[in-house]
């Protein structure tokens, strides 16, 4: 936004910083106490985050100034996802928030079971999110009801990638899964070598 880099920093810090991004120099910084390890959603003049100490952020990204907070009684370590104003996210508590940011109340709640350090993957109308358990989930967000959900073999700690009618994640232990996303039925699966900490991309 207007060529500012915003980010977050680890729990030796517990901070959220607005750089240029031509100059390299810190317009701001905001002191969260716990770690904000990621970076925030943005709508407009305000970016929202969470932290490790349960909290969820509104500020103004123009000074860094708070404008709400909000304690959720559990850890928020994802990037927050944003549709029409309504900011999804997930707490270690083990529950996917819609999160309205007019009325700073949730819209619904679903629960999932477990922590997540991931941030929901939305196309079209569904959110597609993992626990660290091992499962996917599909979620209507017009009402936070369950379409469907799987479980893998393994744990798991990044998002989903969704293109085309298929979601592709892997788990820890290096399984890799395309699911097709109207029924959550395994397309195909293959196992590659090593751990499997990383994110999956589709591309045409």
């Amino acid at each position: 936004k207007d060529n500012i880099l915003y980010y977050g920093s680890d729990a030796y810090n517990g901070k959220q910083y607005a750089v240029d991004a031509k100059s390299g120099k810190i317009l701001w910084d905001f002191k969260t106490k716990y770690a904000s390890c990621y970076p925030p959603a943005i709508i407009g003049n305000r970016n929202y985050f969470g932290s490790h100490g349960n909290k969820l952020y509104e500020i103004d990204n123009r000074t860094g100034t708070l404008i709400n907070e909000k304690d959720f009684g559990a850890g928020i370590c994802c990037s927050p996802t944003v549709i029409d104003s309504i900011i999804y996210f997930v707490d270690w508590n083990g529950l996917l928030h819609a999160y309205n940011s007019n009325t700073l109340n949730d819209i619904w709640t679903f629960s999932f079971g477990g922590k997540s350090f991931s941030s929901p993957a939305i196309v079209n109308g569904v959110a597609y999110l993992i626990n660290e358990a091992g499962s996917i989930f599909a979620i209507d967000i017009k009402n936070g009801k369950l379409i469907w959900s799987y479980k893998t073999d393994d744990t798991m700690y990044r998002s989903p990638a969704v293109k085309d009618g298929i979601a592709t994640l892997i788990t820890t232990n290096g399984h890799i899964y395309a699911f097709n996303i109207k029924d959550g039925s395994v397309l195909w699966e293959t196992k590659k070598s090593g751990l499997g900490y990383t994110h999956t991309a589709i591309i045409d």
